[in-house]
């Protein structure tokens, strides 16, 4: 629908609409892939290709990823607290609560992953295979 309303649309300027189709093609590209790449994106060459993992390259690339997944920690501690301070103050919320607030953003990649990568990964895998999904109306009764 996207591409056929791209080609047929002489209103909207040329590159305004090419760059709206390319960011709406990329996002449902990489919606389910980008949790992958992220977490055992870097690992994976070396694992996959032995000829790789005995060059240098191979051998630096899991740990200099690793020293860049760890300093996004910093953003990670910038995001709770900023959390904290924008919150509301509420009265009658339980210790155990606010205790557990920061807890919610360790939790971010497992949650991304069962949410976000898995559900995407199987319209993906469903589209491939030609099994679409389709809503099944049930027979209203009086």
């Amino acid at each position: 629908y996207i591409i056929k309303e791209y080609i047929l649309d002489d209103g909207a300027p040329f590159w305004d609409k090419t760059i709206r189709v390319f960011k709406v093609i990329e996002d449902h590209f990489m919606w389910p892939v980008n949790w992958f790449i992220i977490t055992v994106g870097a690992n994976m060459p070396p694992l996959l290709n032995s000829t790789f993992s005995r060059t240098v390259i191979g051998r630096t690339l899991p740990q200099v990823s690793s020293a860049i997944l760890t300093l996004s920690l910093i953003s990670l501690a910038a995001m709770v607290l900023i959390d904290l301070k924008a919150r509301p103050k509420v009265a009658d919320l339980p210790a155990w609560r606010k205790m557990a607030a920061p807890f919610e953003f360790v939790l971010l990649p497992i949650v991304g992953f069962f949410f976000s990568a898995l559900p995407g990964l199987d319209a993906h895998t469903r589209l491939m295979m030609g099994r679409y999904l389709e809503y099944r109306v049930t027979e209203k009764k009086a």
